[in-house]
């Protein structure tokens, strides 16, 4: 399928549900039922809201429609139905979207695999808000295509994190806050506000809904040490994926269970380490050693468990795969918290941070809005 172009019908027929052929010559079937139930005229669709009005409940089973038709050369279908004046028009284009037989992408955009010598994508935080179609465009098309992007200019306060956040939906409020600060604090009850070497990880595996974007911003760097590392998550797991099927299929499919415990709160949440859709398409890296709970399971599935997750580990603290960078004062790190995995070196003096979260929904709704996805 020409995806540049409208997609057309080159022929149908009907039995007991509609048959379509695409130009390709792919077919996908489309119930009665669920075309009726998806029609697009007015009294069954409110195109302000993109809302159904219909009562589903009420079309019968066994809806026949009484004529189906094509209309302008196949870039779309008239069907009249039982009850309704007019024709009901369907676009070949939606129909092509609802498809289940379309080929199984998630985006289009120029994704790139990346280890350590990746060439970073660095924006100016005031030319990204001047962006056409919208702000932040350059911004969601490097998160679409390397998962992060260092952001250069940055005023060196909250107000730089919330302008960000802006570009890509609203600060998410979680335990942390909305828009935080830190700096080595040992009476908090978390590894990110100690000095240490974080290990490479994603943060909010004990979270049901893990954020989608992370920002950091540096308002203060005069420290020895603590460089930033990134890591593609989609890297090492086609790494794995290629070295061993079965080390693949476990992290794919063993759940791994997140706790934060402290601060007053007790969260827990589970999923594989690799998270796939329904078409088979890796969607979500999960990996967050330090806050992984004490799980014990029957014991061959427990040396499973361990030898995929110690194996992930040993890919996620290789060098190779690593980019490295010491993040100056007025830089940010904005980065997709579903695919890249973050760390940082240990470090003596003064380095202070500010940053948030944001929500993985409201970076999807970008990616649709710059066509980097599917709708």
């Amino acid at each position: 399928m020409d995806h540049n172009k409208p997609p057309t019908i080159s022929a149908f027929h009907v039995d007991d549900q509609l048959e379509v052929t695409w130009q390709d010559g792919t077919n996908t079937s489309y119930s009665f039922l669920w075309l009726r139930d998806n029609a697009r005229d007015a009294e069954s669709f409110d195109q302000r809201s993109h809302q159904r009005e219909i009562y589903t409940a009420g079309i019968p089973e066994n809806i026949q429609p009484e004529n189906v038709s094509l209309i302008d050369r196949g870039v779309g279908l008239s069907i009249i139905w039982p009850g309704i004046q007019d024709d009901v028009i369907y676009d070949s284009v939606f129909l092509f979207d609802a498809s289940y037989t379309r080929p199984a992408k998630r985006t289009n955009a120029s994704r790139a695999l990346w280890g350590s010598e990746l060439e970073e994508i660095r924006l100016d935080i005031d030319s990204l808000e001047r962006e056409s179609p919208y702000a932040g465009a350059s911004l969601v098309s490097a998160l679409a295509a390397r998962g992060f992007a260092v952001i250069q200019n940055c005023p060196t306060d909250n107000s730089s994190v919330q302008r960000l956040a802006d570009l890509l939906g609203y600060v998410r409020e979680t335990i942390f806050g909305g828009i935080w600060q830190f700096e080595a604090d040992e009476a908090m009850a978390d590894s990110a506000y100690t000095p240490k070497t974080l290990r490479p990880h994603t943060d909010g595996s004990y979270s049901h809904d893990a954020p989608g974007v992370q920002i950091l911003l540096c308002l203060e760097n005069k420290a020895k040490g603590g460089e930033s590392i990134m890591i593609d998550g989609y890297h090492v797991a086609e790494q794995i994926r290629t070295a061993s099927h079965e080390i693949y299929q476990d992290l794919a499919t063993i759940e791994v269970e997140g706790l934060y415990q402290g601060d007053g709160v007790i969260l827990k949440a589970q999923r594989p380490v690799l998270r796939h859709d329904d078409r088979g398409n890796l969607v979500q890296v999960t990996f967050n050693n330090y806050d992984r709970a004490p799980t014990l399971m029957p014991p061959a599935e427990m040396a499973r468990y361990y030898r995929a997750v110690q194996w992930f580990d040993t890919c996620l603290n290789d060098n190779e795969c690593q980019w490295q960078y010491s993040l100056q004062t007025g830089e940010a790190l904005v980065f997709d918290n579903w695919r890249v995995l973050h760390g940082r070196h240990g470090f003596q003096g003064v380095r202070r941070m500010a940053g948030c979260y944001t929500n993985r929904e409201d970076l999807e709704s970008r990616f649709r809005l710059l066509g980097l996805i599917d709708r």
